[in-house]
């Protein structure tokens, strides 16, 4: 995996800037910069404003695993499309949306549950139970429980010994789905790590990757820029057509670092979360 700043970059950014492309780009680590407390997180002003440049020229897009009412708040601007609980919930209205856009907006986490059935719903509803067992535990550990309606997150950041604190949930997470295996619908979720976060998502609820190829579709893309930190950011990476870049932020995943090599599909890397806005002034000199 190659930096971005190189002659194999360079060519890229040619080949993204002369096709029909949309920006795509995660938020935490990636737009925002990585905080300890997740409710700190925050798009800076001067990235905003780059971002809200480079939409002048490309279709813009953020895909989070945030909930979309709470990573709004969170941009300080608005991108033509907005999806959130990895692309479960997609957001743009009429002041929002790219004008080549005929996606309906306002779809919300609670409606897809709805059309996933009652069986995540009830998956979901059992695993917020057990988990709720192990509210002191968690408290003493510095782990967080979020509740996003569709999924459910534990993030462990503030853990004083995150290693120790991810093999101890990996065993109590293994027993809770253990017990959860006597429901009839129990393999209507899976469970999912992160970077110091396990995600408990539907198996039917879309990933990065879905929800980038439904906005390439809505605004006739047909190639991709995606820029991201994380593993979920992978499924993203994985799905972009010939003639895309996908550009990791911080280097290779968790996987990587663990020996897998092949573990990113990312073509680029940018070395930390700080070069993200001179890679944004770089991609604002090919403005069309």
């Amino acid at each position: 995996m190659n930096s971005l700043f190189c002659l194999a970059g360079a060519l890229a950014l040619e080949q993204l800037r002369t096709g029909h492309s949309v920006l795509a780009f995660d938020l935490d680590g990636t737009l925002a910069p990585a905080v300890a407390h997740r409710s700190d997180a925050c798009v800076p002003p001067s990235t905003a404003h780059r971002m809200t440049a480079l939409m002048r020229d490309w279709p813009v897009a953020v895909i989070t695993g945030r909930p979309v009412d709470d990573a709004s708040e969170r941009l300080n601007f608005k991108p033509h499309y907005l999806l959130g609980n990895h692309g479960a919930e997609f957001h743009g209205t009429a002041h929002t949306a790219h004008p080549a856009s005929t996606a309906q907006p306002g779809r919300k986490a609670d409606s897809f549950l709805n059309m996933s059935g009652p069986k995540a719903a009830h998956c979901l509803a059992h695993c917020r139970s057990r988990l709720a067992g192990w509210t002191a535990q968690f408290e003493v550990q510095g782990i967080e429980v979020e509740d996003k309606g569709l999924s459910i997150a534990i993030h462990y950041r503030q853990a004083e010994h995150a290693h120790e604190t991810e093999q101890w949930l990996r065993t109590i997470l293994s027993i809770d789905m253990a017990c959860l295996s006597g429901l009839e619908d129990w393999q209507a979720v899976s469970v999912t790590w992160g970077d110091k976060v396990v995600n408990i998502v539907p198996t039917t609820a879309p990933d990065k990757g879905n929800a980038l190829i439904e906005i390439m579709h809505d605004c006739g893309a047909t190639t991709a820029l995606m820029v991201g930190d994380d593993i979920n950011d992978e499924d993203a990476f994985a799905v972009l057509p010939a003639g895309s870049m996908g550009v990791r932020v911080g280097g290779p995943s968790r996987l990587v670092a663990r020996g897998d090599e092949s573990a990113t599909a990312a073509h680029f890397t940018l070395s930390s979360q700080a070069m993200v806005e001179p890679f944004l002034d770089l991609l604002l000199t090919l403005r069309r």
